[in-house]
This record gives structure tokens, C-alpha cells and sequence, in this order.
């Protein structure tokens, strides 16, 4: 997934500046409501269970003002073959305004996993579903691009991780490790 991450990460930065150039925001509005939807590839890391998949999303939060925010978000992977995934967060964000069509982010908070995984196969030797749920910590790191007063293209790759626990047993608890990168588009109140 690294290489498909670094790929999909260095187009969606080289879109950025040829979209804000085309219609460049008069000013960036500095508090406020805001929700958006994302596309991403996610990827699960569960001692034997490595697998990306392709997610969707939504999200929103409210800026306070040029340089802190809240922010929440829900993704769902789509397309896992072994497992299902999801993950909610919800975050403070901390803004750096580089110019006006231009700004990164920076978001540490809670989040909540759930995944699902057939262990047939795996070491465990157990025949059915595993539900795990839990929750963890969320990093994450991004790039705003204002495209109108109201629209921002975000590049967003953000990494949760948390120790999850199921019912069944003797299934241990395990360390889930979940790592996405995404693109999204949001209205700015």
C-alpha cells in the first residue's frame, strides 16, 4: 500500500495548485460550519491480516477561527476481501493558513474502530467472525486547497491505532493499525 499511497499522494498534490490557479478565492473564511465527503484507500495491518481497500467518507467540523478547529469523521471500507472496517473520530485541528487558497492541518484525537475478520484461516483456528471494537488514537496530516469561497479540496492521510477487543474467545486482543489516505471535498459555511 506504501507505494500506492506515495503515488496517489503525489497526484492529488500536483492537482492541487493547477485547480486553486484556475479560480483563486477572493478570502478564506477563517471560522465556521463545514462538511464534506472523502475517497480513500485504507489499509488494515492485524499481525496476519494486511489488506488495503478502497473507502468512502464523510466529514465536517467547525473552525473557531484562523488556526483551530474541531473536526469529525466517519469512514467505511468497501472492498475488503477478509475483513470490514470502519473508523469514527473526532478531533481538534490545528490550521496553518499558508496564503488564501493554501492551508495544511495538523489533528490528534480519539477515534473508534470496528473491524470484522474471518480467523478461519489464521492461527486461531475459529470458524466464524471475530467482531473487534475499541477505541484508539487518531494522527492525522493535511492540505486544504480553496478552489471558490465555499469549495476546499483536501488531501488528508491520517493513521488510528488502538487496542480492540472481541467477545469470542480464546481471540486475543490485538493492536489495530489503520491507515488512510484520502481526498475529499468540502462546502465551508
Amino acid at each position: 500500500m506504501l507505494s500506492k499511497s506515495v503515488i496517489i499522494a503525489a497526484l492529488c498534490l500536483t492537482c492541487l495548485p493547477a485547480v486553486a490557479q484556475t479560480t483563486v478565492p477572493q478570502q478564506t473564511e477563517q471560522q465556521g460550519f463545514y462538511v464534506g465527503g472523502l475517497i480513500n484507500n485504507m489499509e488494515l495491518d492485524l499481525k496476519e491480516i494486511n489488506e488495503d481497500a478502497v473507502g468512502v467518507g464523510i466529514y465536517g467540523g467547525y473552525r473557531f477561527n484562523a488556526w483551530l478547529g474541531v473536526e469529525a469523521n466517519l469512514s467505511d471500507g468497501i472492498n475488503f476481501i477478509d475483513v470490514s472496517l470502519s473508523t469514527t473520530s473526532i478531533a481538534p485541528t490545528f490550521i496553518w493558513q499558508f496564503n488564501p487558497t493554501f492551508s495544511g492541518l495538523l489533528k490528534v484525537g480519539p477515534t473508534y474502530i470496528r473491524s470484522a475478520a474471518g480467523l478461519s484461516g489464521y492461527k486461531y483456528k475459529i470458524s466464524n467472525h471475530a467482531e473487534f471494537t475499541g477505541v484508539g488514537v487518531v494522527y492525522g496530516v493535511g492540505l486544504n486547497a480553496s478552489i471558490t469561497d465555499h469549495l476546499v479540496i483536501r488531501a488528508m492521510y491520517e493513521r488510528s491505532e488502538g487496542k480492540l477487543e472481541s467477545d469470542i474467545q480464546p481471540t486475543p486482543d490485538f493492536t489495530h493499525v489503520v491507515q488512510q489516505l484520502s481526498l475529499g471535498l468540502h462546502y465551508q459555511f
